[in-house]
């Protein structure tokens, strides 16, 4: 189990040693659950914003007096072998130094392209926070860490990365997948959302107002679907997907082929589940977003016995 071959590096005393880039509202959230992690310490933020990434290493109970502001890469490693936490304003120097793994969280498409493409050259293994970025030139970094013996990845959790688990587990078992996605909110004017908006909350946050509004115009939703379609080769059924009103309980029956009462013309697609219904209210009980799905089915006749059994149990639920 990955716990416990943490808790051994934790026993050994070397942890898995960390460098993070960008210190915003993703970025943080990651390491504040890093620094409550066994086998794993985060010594290196970097951010342009030097104060932010101090205040993400004193929440974590980190001392003033251990932090260090360092711009060049030996200052950085003598610092990293006393034991002492550095915060650097540039995202491509954790390539140089010696951390094992580089969590790329800026948002910023351009700028995790260039990070995640140094962090490969500099031999670590990368983990991608910026699945716009990932969209871009996730397939061509993919193959350049394979070649340099490192992994290149989505974070799990993620929602993107939820999906690629649940279709490992599927396919292992040997069902057919029918359909993945995640659920979404997109509401009737939703598509007219700007960043503006969302800059108080964006203040309040930590975070970008654009980032932001792109969970609310449905941007960001279809950016993690090309990144699993990218990963797992699923395919859309439709350009823009059918994204149909779906609680979880009508998951089953909404995403099936068409012949079969469903909205797909075929199998094995990407697709989004919206918790807004025709008439424009959104249901908040029952409904998919934030979550993932997974549509499977089997051509074994006992198997689809138990799945319409259960899927039996589901529907006496009633509808949401």
């Amino acid at each position: 189990m990955t716990f416990q071959k943490l808790l051994q590096r934790e026993k050994e005393h070397r942890p898995i040693k960390v460098a993070v880039v960008g210190a915003g509202m993703m970025g943080l959230g990651v390491i504040n659950q890093m620094f409550r992690m066994a086998g794993m310490r985060v010594c290196l933020i970097a951010d342009r914003v030097v104060e932010k990434a101090r205040k993400a290493f004193e929440s974590n109970g980190i001392q003033p007096r251990d932090i260090q502001v360092l711009n060049r890469a030996d200052a950085i490693q003598d610092a990293l072998r006393k034991g002492q936490f550095v915060i650097a304003e540039d995202g491509e120097l954790p390539a140089r130094v010696d951390v094992d793994a580089v969590v790329e969280a800026t948002g910023s498409p351009d700028a995790g392209a260039r990070i995640a493409y140094a962090s490969i050259l500099g031999k670590k293994h990368t983990i991608m926070l910026n699945v716009e970025a990932d969209v871009m030139v996730g397939p061509i970094l993919a193959s350049m860490a394979r070649s340099a013996g490192v992994v290149y990845t989505l974070a799990s959790g993620d929602q993107p990365g939820s999906i690629c688990e649940l279709y490992d587990w599927a396919r292992t078992l040997g069902l057919e997948v029918v359909a993945a996605g995640r659920g979404t909110q997109l509401g009737p004017s939703a598509r007219y959302a700007t960043p503006d908006a969302f800059l108080e909350t964006a203040e309040r946050l930590g975070g970008n107002a654009q980032m932001l509004c792109s969970f609310h115009d449905g941007t960001k939703s279809q950016v993690e679907m090309a990144a699993v379609s990218n990963a797992l080769g699923l395919v859309p059924d439709k350009r823009g997907l059918h994204e149909p009103f779906a609680c979880v309980e009508d998951l089953p029956a909404v995403f099936r082929l068409r012949e079969m009462g469903g909205v797909l013309s075929r199998k094995g697609v990407i697709e989004l589940a919206n918790s807004f219904r025709p008439d424009g209210v959104e249901v908040r009980e029952g409904r998919v977003n934030p979550g993932v799905f997974l549509v499977v089915t089997s051509d074994h006749p006992g198997i689809q016995s138990l799945l319409k059994h259960l899927f039996r149990r589901i529907e006496k639920a009633g509808p949401c």
